[in-house]
């Protein structure tokens, strides 16, 4: 941004998809007081822009047909999500095909290609790389879309977004289980019993069913509202001369905190 008084007198946003911990500016109050609005994952954004988008309704792979278990496709060796996993592997099996734990080949480019064979797992990891307010990544959509249930590990924020309508049966929250074991055996026998597992996908048949006031919600503007720099020149009209100095972003990860407890017991 540069140093110069006639700049003082324009709005200017941040813009960003990376959370705190990998991204220096956001913690920092310094740099974060230039800035009048945010665009980034944060639903108490500005200008919320999170890379979960709205996921697709097509059909999955009957329950019969899925061939795989569980799936992981991480290279970011975060050590809480990478020590959950380890510990889950001794219960069942998962099959890494990212730089963390691999035990399966390298996965072929493209979701055209990657989405078909996480459609054929039963279950997909979604462990975000860090555990910070809001932070969610494609890997949900991935999941979702491709018809394989998430198992998520991450802020507990994502409450906001999956408590719309038929969406909110739709995943796992590894907060609900107090070890890897028993997250294992958990999905064990619901991996073996097609009518439990298939309550996960009734969505995909079902629809959304979104109720009216999700349209308002910032998820809701974000899926089905106007585009995101549509949204920002409609604020900026509306907000001349506004000035002001946007707070930092840290995050605590506290849930990752709880876990690395429970997974070092």
């Amino acid at each position: 941004m540069p140093n110069s008084p006639e700049y003082d007198s324009i709005p200017w946003i941040f813009h960003t998809n990376e959370n705190p911990v990998f991204n220096k500016a956001t913690p920092n109050e310094k740099i974060m007081a230039k800035f009048t609005y945010t665009a980034t994952y944060r639903l108490d954004s500005d200008f919320p822009c999170p890379q979960f988008t709205q996921p697709s309704l097509s059909k999955p792979f009957p329950f019969e047909k899925k061939t795989g278990f569980v799936i992981a496709i991480y290279s970011h060796c975060e050590n809480v999500r990478t020590l959950y996993m380890h510990r889950l592997m001794k219960h069942i099996r998962v099959d890494s095909y990212g730089k963390c734990l691999r035990n399966k080949p390298r996965l072929p480019e493209g979701f055209d290609k990657i989405q078909p064979l996480i459609g054929k797992y039963k279950f997909t990891l979604v462990f975000p790389n860090s555990d910070c307010d809001y932070y969610t990544t494609e890997k949900m959509f991935n999941a979702l879309s491709s018809g394989s249930v998430p198992v998520w590990m991450g802020t507990d924020k994502i409450d906001e977004i999956l408590k719309w309508g038929n969406l909110k049966n739709a995943v796992i929250m590894v907060r609900d289980f107090k070890s890897p074991r028993k997250l294992g055996d958990y999905l064990t026998w619901l991996g073996n019993n097609k009518r439990a597992y298939n309550k996960f996908l009734s969505w995909k048949y079902e629809g959304f069913a979104f109720p009216k006031n999700y349209l308002n919600s910032p998820i809701g503007l974000w899926w089905e509202g106007w585009p995101l720099y549509c949204q920002v020149c409609m604020r900026l009209s509306n907000d001349k001369g506004l000035k002001r100095q946007l707070p930092a972003d840290r995050c605590d990860g506290k849930q990752r905190r709880t876990l690395e407890k429970w997974i070092r017991e």
